[in-house]
Parts: C-alpha cells; structure tokens; sequence
C-alpha cells in the first residue's frame, strides 16, 4: 500500500497507533478540539463507532513490521503537524518508542519499552539486577521443553513471549498439555501477523501468592501514583482476572505495592508514561513483579479511575503525550469501584443475559456485554473469553463490592446447550 503525501498540511494532529481499549479514548481526545489520526492492523479489537471522530482511519496488517510501520509515520509527519505520537496497546510500545525518538515526540525510552515489551526481557533484566523472580526457561522448540517437564516433574506456567489478557497462559504439567499450548502458540503467531511472538516461549514457575496491580503516570519530572487494585483470578490451569477492586486500601500491602513500584521506576529507568504493573505477594510478604505493561490498566476499567478519582484519565495521557507533563490530579478517592467480569459456566449457544432493570439506570453502575448474542461459548481461557463486566462504585470498597455480588447474583445467562451430534443419526 502506497501512501500519496501533499505539501505539509497546517493541521495539528494526534497521531494514535492501534488502541489497547476498543479505540474509547478517541471520543474522549477528539471532545477536548484535537484531532486524531488512528493507524492500526485490523487485528486487535476496535469499536467501529469510534470511527465517526477520526480525522483519518488507516488499518493496515503490515504495521506488525517496524519498518513499514516507521515509514508510514514519516509520511504522515510529512503531511501533518503531529502534536504527539503514541499507543496504549502493549504490542506496539517499543516500535512507537523509537520512532518518537527519532522525531523527539515525548515518549519512554525505547531501551526500558524494549524490556517490559517482551517477558523474557524482562525476567532476564529482574535476574541481572538481583530482582526476586519465578524461576524461568526461555524456549523456541517444543522438544527441550519436554524434556523439562519429564525431568523435573513439576508444573510450570506456560506464557507467550509477548501479548496480555492472559491469551495462551496456562498452568501445565504434561507433554500432551504443553503440546497443545506450543500449537495454540503457533496458531496465534499466523492469526496476529506475528504480532503475537510465537518463536519463543516461556516456561515459568508458579508461585502462590496475592495478586495486586499499581496504575502510576511518570512525566520527566515526578511519579503519580493513582492507586493499588486487588485481582482475583479463576481457578487453574487458566488465569482469568475475575473480580477486582479500585482503588484498594490496605495499610501494610499499600505500603509493600508503592514502595516496590519506585523501585521498579528507579532501577529500570521507566522515565516516561502510563503503567501497568502487577505483582504477586507471596505468604512470606516478599513482592514479585508478575508482569509490567506500559499503558494503564486495560478496557473497559478506564472507568474505574475516572469515576473513583473524579476524572479524564485519556484527556490526561494525551495531554501527557502533548506537553510532556501530566496534569494536575486530585489523587483522593472520592468513590471505590468493583469489577465482577462473568465468564460462562458451560459451553453452548449465548442468547444473551438479564438483570433488573433498575441497574441499566443506576448511575453507580456500568453492565458491559463483551460477547454479541448467538456466539457459540467454549471453555474460557483468557479474558478475552469474559461475557460481560459488571462495574459498580459506592461510598467505600465494601459497598461498592456488595452491590457488584448483588448484581452478580441477580444476573441470568441465557445459554442453549447444543444437542449432541450423534444424536441426529437416530
């Protein structure tokens, strides 16, 4: 695809590359008078809706290559005058880290995207520093992979190098269960374009613990803290987030989370942008870096923040993108919300779900269907297999949290189990 570039226009532009959020932070930037160019591959998840506020729609798969991807940002620096250039999609943080720096566009050094871009990178920089870490294999064939589980005999987490939404993360134990995931891994790879890094695997110990994750903003002067959230997640072998709080106060693990995220900023450099990171705190207290992801937490738990901090949590990254400062935030809560994400129960035809209908017109609550009717369900792996979020705030962690169970409860999944196939040869 060629890419016809006129004399520079005198327009001004946000330059979004691939959204980690449906492409909600669109109509968001646009209702502050900029305007947005938003480049992506077709492959992740976008909002169509969101198209109506674009000054430019560009999709094209080949973005998954940095070259291609470079090019098409100078050809569309040469047209426009770009006021910023970033992603919030995870796959994309690295590749847009070099090219603002080459254009000198605000952004986090391309060396530190580089390491929180890929969990290999990343386990080997927390083992170099002396960081506390699962003990890990990075692997690129299926084979030495066997060999490992039949000669230490134990279970290992089985990760993709690269990704989120726990898509291919699973707890294995066997030769056919590794199979199986090294295949999906694969498969995954030709689906995305290699956006998905299926020529390295991991193969990591699991450790039992507390999940927590801190959502912080660094500017090139001072670390914000928005707050600590508390997750729970299925049962094994997946790794489904279920159910978490924002923001989470509890005295002693608030101190641990913030005390092991300016560590984190410090010694790994992270001089620039949002962040997610998720920690594991193990029974012994000791804090251990799960994963970090240089974007906030993901689609649709924007609303938390912006419900319980009284805010425009994308308005301020763009800003942050624009003047390389992070506006002022008032950073005491003045709600708590909960999340409750519903996964199904059994396999079969979805035929949507139903709930009172005083909660569609409570403004203290949010009930997203992820899933359109008459798609047909299978076991959930990831979450990208959640049916529907239920996010509700209140006065206090507590209230908020019950009236996210009272919704829960309340909550009727219309499934149509499918008639087994033998059957129809009677």
């Amino acid at each position: 695809m060629e890419y016809l570039i006129s004399m520079k226009s005198k327009t001004k532009v946000v330059l979004l590359i691939e959204s980690g959020n449906l492409g909600a932070e669109i109509e968001r930037i646009t209702a502050e008078k900029f305007k947005v160019i938003y480049v992506c591959s077709g492959i992740l998840p976008f909002d169509p809706s969101n198209k109506q506020y674009l000054l430019e729609y560009i999709e094209d798969k080949k973005i998954t290559d940095f070259k291609f991807l470079r090019n098409l940002v100078l050809d569309i620096s040469n047209k426009y005058r770009l006021l910023n250039i970033y992603t919030t999609s995870d796959f994309y943080s690295h590749y847009i880290s070099k090219i603002a720096e080459e254009l000198k566009y605000p952004g986090l050094n391309s060396e530190t995207a580089l390491i929180v871009s890929k969990k290999n990178n990343f386990r080997n920089k927390q083992k170099e520093i002396n960081y506390k870490y699962p003990e890990y294999h990075i692997l690129s064939n299926l084979q030495t992979g066997i060999e490992i589980l039949k000669n230490e005999n134990k279970s290992y987490i089985f990760k993709p190098i690269n990704g989120n939404e726990s898509l291919g993360v699973k707890l294995i134990s066997t030769k056919e269960e590794l199979v199986e995931s090294y295949n999906s891994l694969l498969k995954l790879g030709r689906y995305t374009n290699n956006l998905i890094d299926s020529t390295q695997y991991l193969l990591e110990e699991y450790i039992e613990g507390k999940i927590y994750s801190c959502e912080f903003i660094k500017d090139y002067k001072n670390l914000t803290i928005l707050g600590i959230t508390n997750r729970v997640v299925s049962e094994k072998p997946y790794f489904i987030e279920i159910g978490y709080t924002f923001p989470y106060f509890d005295s002693n693990i608030n101190k641990l989370i913030i005390q092991a995220t300016e560590k984190f900023v410090d010694d790994f450099d992270y001089d620039f942008g949002p962040c997610h990171i998720e920690f594991i705190v193990d029974e012994n207290n000791q804090v251990i870096i799960l994963e970090v992801n240089p974007r906030l937490v993901g689609w649709p738990n924007y609303w938390m923040i912006n419900e319980t901090l009284e805010c425009d949590i994308f308005s301020a990254i763009n800003n942050l993108y624009t003047n390389g400062e992070l506006c002022s935030l008032n950073l005491s809560p003045h709600r708590y919300s909960s999340c409750i994400e519903v996964v199904t129960p059994i396999e079969g035809f979805f035929k949507g779900f139903s709930t009172r209908t005083e909660w569609k017109f409570d403004p203290d609550v949010l009930i997203i269907q992820n899933i359109p009717d008459n798609t047909y369900l299978k076991t959930p792996k990831s979450n990208r297999d959640i049916l529907a979020r239920i996010l509700t705030k209140g006065e206090s962690m507590e209230q908020a949290k019950i009236k996210a169970l009272e919704i829960y409860d309340d909550l009727k999944i219309n499934i149509v189990i499918r008639a087994d196939s033998n059957l129809r040869s009677l």
